[in-house]
């Protein structure tokens, strides 16, 4: 199936978010206050969890496998990850492992995909973040029992990530660090819409689910515009 207005075939669920004035203001208020927000489901997501699962297999086959080891220094136990990445702008890549992630990319359709997913969120990026530009987008794939630990991306900058998460079969989230000190969960919902901000502390906690299910997460990367 081909959405003419998007122009990727394996994505016809993405539509224009249909947001009021009063809730994209409501949204950014959040994003400006805490660093953070979260929409509600967009409404027609017809085909998400199925380009989910082949962005699932293509990423666990030929993506990244990040393992950061926990190590216990100084009586404190440090901080740990694993799960797999399909970035084929990722700094730090060997020439091999970027040929293999840009391949595998190329079939799934990635810039295609992104460029209908941006497309489908140009009023609530534009809205949130205006003095931001795009960047790239990659994918995220977690098996059961994967993870990422609390960290505030104060080693990448002042990026932002706009991110949709898709989990099937299990129960996934984010957790975010509140202003009474809590990593507060926020669950995944099938087309809901995250905004992240630069360092502000959050984790993945542990993907619980039958060894068929999954999560991924689509991800968008902005940064701030460089002023001439």
């Amino acid at each position: 199936m081909t959405d003419a207005a998007l122009g990727h075939p394996v994505a016809p669920f993405l539509v224009r978010t249909p947001f009021s004035a009063a809730r994209l203001n409501q949204l950014a208020g959040e994003f400006e206050r805490t660093g953070f927000c979260q929409t509600d489901p967009v409404p027609t997501v017809l085909g998400l969890e199925e380009y989910g699962a082949q962005v699932f297999q293509m990423t666990c086959r030929h993506g990244e496998r990040v393992a950061t080891h926990h190590r216990v220094e100084d009586g404190r136990l440090t901080g740990g990850a694993r799960f797999c990445r399909l970035d084929p702008g990722h700094p730090g890549l060997d020439h091999r492992t970027r040929l293999s992630i840009s391949e595998a990319y190329a079939d799934l359709e990635a810039d295609p995909f992104f460029r209908g997913l941006r497309r489908a969120l140009r009023e609530l990026t534009e809205r949130i973040l205006p003095f931001y530009g795009y960047e790239r987008g990659y994918f995220l794939a977690y098996r059961a029992g994967d993870y990422l630990s609390a960290h505030d991306d104060r080693s990448t900058g002042d990026r932002v990530n706009v991110q949709m998460p898709v989990t099937v079969g299990g129960t996934g989230a984010l957790r975010i660090l509140s202003d009474e000190g809590f990593l507060e969960p926020r669950l995944d919902r099938l087309g809901a819409v995250r905004v992240i901000g630069p360092s502000i502390w959050h984790d993945v906690p542990p993907l619980l689910t039958a060894s068929d299910g999954f999560r991924v997460v689509f991800s968008l990367r902005f940064r701030k515009r460089v002023r001439s």
